[in-house]
């Protein structure tokens, strides 16, 4: 193939329908991949909001059962997974033969297994785009060991990552940091008034236990204690697994008798106007965070951010400059650094403005569809040599 005059198909491969930080990042860049150059093509395992999203740009999809990897020892789960999988990647075999795929781009290690296989099958190139942070058991280095072992570059969206995985890849020239980027033309002029001069505090995510709700939860309490003009919003929502620790945030609220003071709001499509109406927000994540978009939407709209000490929010936070980095697990730092905020509106309003420049600085979609689309050129350049 003439990468430089023929339009280069890409199979892009995610294991997943629900749409989180992961999924925003991957419709950024298959919405905005230059179309004269490459053809995405997608597979995802239904027809939930990660599909519709992609059938309103038009974008030719195969709804495909993609089987999640889960770390387990039990023989019989292990074998059911590798029976589904091996259907998977023969059903895919022929999807890639005839949309004429040259390259693979996963972005999951659920979706990396199937499609770093299947890109070794067919001889084609592989690019694994790693968001994840996962404890290092026996089975999952060996996954990783796997999935890099097939791939022909691999895209980690932090340094964190990187030093997460970089002993398990054989052939460290492989990894390249690429961090996610937003179109900062959707945060401009998203500015909503507020109808009263409270102080609003947020966490915005998932609702899942490592995120770091009852934490939130507590520094709210210590808060509370001396101001009571805040208002607390836990925005999110979880999946039907999860369901048991939406209850156990709604049962620490009422425990501390916050129903008043604390508000849980569900996410929608548009996350924005909720992060507007924001003044502070915090990611008390109880382990490292892959990335952070949240904190980069936040800073785009010139929000400062008290976030916990490791993981990608290292990289993202200026420390002292465009918010705090405080120690995971230990309610009372975040309580302190939120207090810091409320007393001192002109920090507050200067860390938003310093996010905002430091956005402008480094986390931009352009760049990173930029630099994507030169890891294509130079995988497909490769292979076709």
């Amino acid at each position: 193939m003439n990468i430089v005059n023929d339009k280069s198909s890409i199979l892009f491969i995610h294991h997943n329908c629900e749409i989180g930080g992961a999924e925003l990042s991957l419709l950024d860049l298959i919405i905005n991949i230059n179309r004269d150059l490459f053809n995405p093509v997608v597979v995802i395992p239904n027809d939930g909001p990660l599909y519709r999203r992609l059938r309103s740009k038009d974008i030719i999809i195969r709804i495909e059962n993609i089987p999640w990897f889960k770390s387990t020892f039990n023989p019989f789960k292990l074998l059911s997974y590798l029976v589904q999988l091996f259907r998977v990647i023969l059903k895919l075999r022929n999807f890639v033969r005839a949309e004429n795929i040259v390259l693979i781009h996963t972005n999951s290690i659920s979706s990396q297994i199937i499609g770093g296989t299947l890109a070794r099958i067919e001889k084609i190139a592989n690019i694994w785009h790693l968001r994840d942070i996962l404890t290092l058991n026996m089975i999952n280095r060996f996954i990783f060991r796997f999935c890099g072992m097939y791939a022909t570059k691999i895209i980690v969206i932090s340094k964190s990552v990187k030093n997460h995985i970089y002993d398990l890849i054989d052939d460290k020239s492989k990894i390249k940091v690429i961090y996610n980027g937003i179109d900062l033309k959707r945060f401009n002029g998203a500015l909503i008034s507020k109808k009263d001069e409270s102080i609003t505090v947020g966490i915005v995510s998932r609702l899942v236990p490592w995120k770091g709700h009852i934490e939130f939860i507590q520094a709210a309490q210590i808060v509370l204690s001396m101001f009571s003009n805040v208002r607390f919003f836990i925005i999110g929502d979880t999946f039907q697994k999860d369901i048991w620790y939406k209850n156990k945030i709604k049962k620490k609220i009422e425990a501390l008798r916050l129903n008043k003071h604390i508000i849980l709001v569900s996410h929608k499509d548009n996350i924005l106007p909720q992060i507007t109406l924001l003044d502070i927000v915090v990611v008390p994540s109880k382990r490292p965070e892959p990335f952070g978009r949240i904190i980069i939407e936040s800073m785009a709209l010139s929000k400062p951010v008290v976030a916990t000490l490791f993981g990608g929010p290292t990289e993202i936070v200026d420390n002292n400059k465009t918010g705090f980095l405080v120690n995971p697990n230990v309610p009372t730092e975040i309580a302190e650094k939120i207090i810091e905020l409320i007393k001192n509106p002109y920090l507050r309003i200067q860390m938003g403005l310093n996010g905002r420049k430091r956005v402008e600085q480094l986390f931009l979609l352009s760049n990173t569809i930029s630099n994507v689309q030169k890891l294509y050129c130079e995988c497909l350049r490769e292979f076709e040599g």
